[in-house]
C-alpha cells in the first residue's frame, strides 16, 4: 500500500501535471490570438508607409521631371548652335527660354544659365562679382565628371534669396560647356511636411545614395549625413533599406520601435516614411503579458485549492469543472491543411462529431459539412454550410486573418464558427487554418441585453429633445431637409410641405419667427456658405435672438455627419426656448457690472496694472497712467520679463536698483509665493519719490503652481 507521504507526492506530480498542461493550452491560445493581431496590424502599417512614401515619390518624380525637361530639350538647342552661333546669339536663346519656362511652364526656378564657349552666360542677364569662377561651381564640376548625363546637384543656400535651392545640370557634346537651372526645394520639402500628420510623430525625409538629407519634414534635419551618424532614426533606415529586399525595415531605438519604407525617385534619391508603432504595439504586449500572469496566477490559486483540500475526489472535481467551463467555450478546435486536404484534431468535446469522423483524416470539405450539417439548426444552416465553403473562403480571408460565422446548433443554442489563417502559400492563398466552433450562448443574451438598454437610451434622449421647440436635420449636399420634431406653429405652418431649396425656405422662416430687433444678426448667423466659419471644436455654434413673441430663443447648429475631406455635409438645427434662462442672466451681469465698477474705483490707487504670465513670459496691460511706462512697454505684449527690466533700470534710484531687479526675477517668484498671494518692495524712483511695487497671485495650477500674476505699481510718497 501507498503511505501517507507517498499519496501527498501523487496528489502534487498530478497537480503540478494538470496545471502544466492548462497552462500549455492557454498559452497556446493566448500566443495564437496574440500574433494573429500583431501580424494584422504590422502588416497594415507596412501598407500604409508604402503607399505614402509611393505617393510622395510620384509627386516628387513629377516635381522633377518637368526641371529636367526643360534641361534636356535646352541642352538639346544649344549644342546645336555650338560653332554655329554667337555667344550672344546663345544668350539671347537663353534669355528668351528663361522667361518661357518660368511664365508658362515652371515657376520654381530663377531660370537658365551655363558655362558655354568659355564664357558665363545668365538668361536672366545676373553680372556676377570678378571673383566668381564657374568653372570652379559644384554645378559645373559635377555635371563634367557625370560624362554628359542629367545631374542633380546637392541643394545649397542662396544668399541673395535666402531659398534653399538645387542645381539641374548638363554637360554640352563639345565637353566643356554646361547648361544648367536652379530650382527651389521649398516644393520637395512641402511635399514632405505635407505627408507627416502635424501631431503623429511619424517622419517622412528625402535622402541621396550618399546619405545626405535632401528634405526632411523636421526642417532641423536638412543638410545633415546620415551615413555619418550612429544612433539615429535616419542612420538605422540608411543602414537597414541598403540590405533589405523588401523595401521596408523594422528596427528598435530608444525603447521605441519603428517601421520604415523607402520608394526610389530620381537620381538615386530616396523617399523615406519612418512609422512610430511604438503606441500601436505597446497595448498588445500589455494585454498579452496580463493574461499570461492572470493565466498562471489562476493555476497557481486553484492547485493551492488542490493541495489543501488533501481529498482525490475534490481535486477531480475542480479540475472537471475547470475543463467544463473551457469546453462551454470553445467545443471543438481542428486545424485544416488545404494544400493537403487532411485536418489535425487539436480538440473536440463532441463525442457524436469524434464517431462520424473516426479514423478518418482527410477529404474535410465533405467530412466538415457533414459535421456542420449534423450539428446545426435548420434555421441558420444554409448560411453555416455557405461559411464552410472551402471554395470561398481564399475571397473572404484575403486581407483578413479571420471570419466568423453565428448559428444555432441543433440544441438550439448560439455557436460561433471561425477560421483562423495560421499558414499562407507566397501567391497569398491559405494553406493552413484552424477552425474553432465556440459558445457563445451567454454572450448573445449579453447582447440583447445591451440591445435593449440602447433603445432605453434612445428613448431617454428622445424626451430629452423635447425642450427643442423644433429639430430638423439639413442635407446640405442634396439641398433637402427633414423634421424631426416640431412644436412651433410658426415653423410649421411657414415650412408647410416643403421639402427642398433649403437656404430660401430657412431663410423664410426665421424671418417669420424673428423679431426686428435680432433678425439680421439671426439672417448673417444662419447663412449656410459661412457654416464652417462659425462652427467651433465641439461641432455646434449658437446664437440668441427675440422671437416674434418677444421671448428670448436660442438656435444652435450641430454638426451630424462631414464628407471624407472633411466638408459639413449634415447638420442639425435646433431651437429652444431660453426666456427666463436669458433674463435671469441679463440680471446677473447687470449685477457684475455694478460689482467690476466697485473694483476700479479700487484699483484707481495704482499707477500701473499688467497681468503676467509667467509660463508664457507674456503680459497684458490692465491700467497705466505713466507716459514714461508706456513709451518704454509700447506695443509689446511678449517678453515679459525683459520689459518690466527695462522699466524698472530706466526708472529706479541706482541705490535701489539690484534689489528691485531680484525682487521682480520671474525665476524665483514662484518659491517666494509659494505660501502667499501677494508680496510687496518700496523704492525710490529717480525722481526721487517713494513707490511700492507689488505682486498678486492672479491664477494657480492644481497643483498650487503659480501660472499668472498681477504686477500693481503705487505712489506712495506722502504715505
Amino acid at each position: 500500500m501507498m503511505g501517507k507521504n507517498g499519496k501527498e507526492k501523487s496528489v502534487i506530480f498530478r497537480t503540478i501535471v494538470n496545471a502544466a498542461v492548462v497552462i500549455a493550452v492557454l498559452v497556446c491560445m493566448v500566443l495564437l490570438i496574440y500574433r494573429t493581431i500583431y501580424e494584422e496590424k504590422r502588416s497594415n502599417i507596412v501598407k500604409d508607409g508604402q503607399m505614402t512614401a509611393l505617393r510622395s515619390a510620384e509627386k516628387f518624380n513629377a516635381y522633377l521631371d518637368t526641371s529636367i525637361n526643360a534641361i534636356e530639350l535646352s541642352a538639346y538647342t544649344v549644342d546645336a548652335m555650338l560653332g554655329k552661333n554667337t555667344n550672344q546669339e546663345i544668350l539671347d536663346y537663353l534669355v528668351g527660354q528663361t522667361t518661357a519656362i518660368t511664365s508658362t511652364v515652371f515657376e520654381n526656378t530663377s531660370g537658365l544659365y551655363g558655362y558655354i564657349n568659355g564664357e558665363f552666360l545668365d538668361g536672366i542677364l545676373w553680372e556676377p562679382d570678378d571673383d566668381f569662377v564657374p568653372t570652379e561651381r559644384p554645378w559645373y564640376k559635377e555635371a563634367v565628371s557625370n560624362n554628359g548625363k542629367i545631374t542633380l546637384v546637392e541643394p545649397y543656400l542662396d544668399a541673395q534669396t535666402g531659398e534653399v535651392l538645387m542645381a539641374i545640370s548638363k554637360m554640352l557634346s563639345d565637353g566643356k560647356s554646361v547648361i544648367s537651372m536652379d530650382i527651389t526645394i521649398d516644393v520637395i520639402q512641402r511635399i514632405t511636411e505635407g505627408a507627416v500628420g502635424a501631431d503623429s510623430g511619424d517622419i517622412e525625409f528625402i535622402v541621396d545614395d550618399r546619405g545626405m538629407v535632401i528634405a526632411h519634414s523636421d526642417r532641423s534635419e536638412i543638410g545633415k549625413n546620415y551615413n555619418d551618424e550612429e544612433d539615429s532614426v535616419g542612420a538605422k533606415v540608411m543602414k537597414l533599406i541598403k540590405s533589405s529586399d523588401e523595401g521596408y525595415c523594422e528596427f528598435d531605438l530608444d525603447k521605441s520601435h519603428f517601421i520604415a519604407y523607402s520608394a526610389q525617385i530620381q537620381n538615386n534619391w530616396y523617399c523615406v516614411y519612418v512609422k512610430d508603432a511604438t503606441s500601436v504595439f505597446a497595448p498588445l504586449t500589455i494585454i498579452f503579458i496580463v493574461a499570461i500572469v492572470s493565466i498562471l496566477v489562476i493555476i497557481v490559486l486553484t492547485s493551492i485549492l488542490m493541495l489543501r483540500s488533501g481529498m482525490k475526489q475534490l481535486i477531480s472535481e475542480r479540475l472537471g469543472n475547470q475543463l467544463s467551463s473551457t469546453a462551454d467555450i470553445y467545443v471543438s478546435m481542428h486545424e485544416i491543411d488545404f494544400t493537403n486536404d487532411t485536418f489535425t484534431e487539436v480538440r473536440n468535446n463532441k463525442e457524436e462529431a469524434s464517431r462520424i469522423i473516426g479514423e478518418v483524416r482527410n477529404n474535410c470539405q465533405e467530412m466538415l459539412r457533414k459535421i456542420m450539417t449534423q450539428f446545426s439548426d435548420e434555421t441558420t444552416r444554409e448560411s453555416l454550410l455557405d461559411f464552410v465553403d472551402f471554395g470561398k473562403l481564399n475571397e473572404r480571408l484575403q486581407n483578413e486573418r479571420t471570419v466568423t460565422c453565428e448559428f444555432l446548433s441543433s440544441e438550439k443554442k448560439w455557436r460561433k464558427a471561425r477560421f483562423i489563417v495560421s499558414d499562407r502559400a507566397p501567391d497569398g492563398k491559405v494553406k493552413r487554418a484552424m477552425f474553432l466552433v465556440e459558445d457563445i450562448e451567454a454572450e448573445r443574451r449579453e447582447r440583447d441585453k445591451v440591445y435593449d438598454t440602447a433603445q432605453t437610451l434612445a428613448n431617454q434622449i428622445r424626451s430629452i429633445a423635447n425642450i427643442y421647440n423644433s429639430v430638423h436635420d439639413m442635407d446640405l449636399i442634396n439641398d433637402t431637409f427633414t423634421a424631426i420634431d416640431v412644436s412651433d406653429n410658426v415653423i410649421e405652418n411657414t415650412i408647410g410641405e416643403s421639402v427642398g431649396n433649403l437656404q430660401e425656405v430657412f431663410t423664410n422662416v426665421m424671418i417669420q419667427l424673428t423679431d426686428e430687433i435680432s433678425r439680421k444678426d439671426v439672417l448673417e448667423f444662419i447663412q449656410f456658405s459661412n457654416l464652417e466659419n462659425i462652427i467651433d471644436e465641439t461641432g455646434t455654434a449658437t446664437i440668441e435672438f427675440l422671437n416674434s413673441r418677444k421671448k428670448w430663443c436660442r438656435g444652435r447648429f450641430i454638426v451630424s455627419e462631414r464628407t471624407e475631406d472633411g466638408r459639413i455635409s449634415h447638420v442639425l438645427w435646433a431651437t429652444e426656448n431660453i426666456d427666463e434662462e436669458k433674463r435671469r442672466r441679463d440680471m446677473l451681469t447687470s449685477a457684475a457690472e455694478t460689482l467690476n465698477a466697485r473694483i476700479s474705483s479700487i484699483a484707481n490707487i495704482y499707477m500701473t496694472s499688467h497681468e503676467i504670465d509667467i509660463a508664457q513670459d507674456s503680459f497684458i496691460e490692465i491700467k497705466s497712467e505713466s507716459r514714461f511706462v508706456k513709451d518704454i512697454v509700447g506695443e509689446a505684449r511678449d517678453n515679459a520679463q525683459k520689459v518690466i527690466n527695462k522699466v524698472i533700470e530706466n526708472a529706479t534710484d541706482p541705490a535701489f536698483l539690484d534689489d528691485v531687479l531680484k525682487f521682480i526675477d520671474f525665476s524665483t517668484l514662484e518659491k517666494r509665493m509659494q505660501r502667499a498671494d501677494t508680496i510687496t518692495m518700496e523704492f525710490l524712483n529717480k525722481d526721487q519719490k517713494w513707490r511700492r511695487g507689488r505682486f498678486v497671485v492672479s491664477k494657480r495650477d492644481e497643483n498650487g503652481k503659480l501660472v499668472r500674476v498681477i504686477w500693481l505699481t503705487e505712489d506712495i510718497d506722502h504715505e
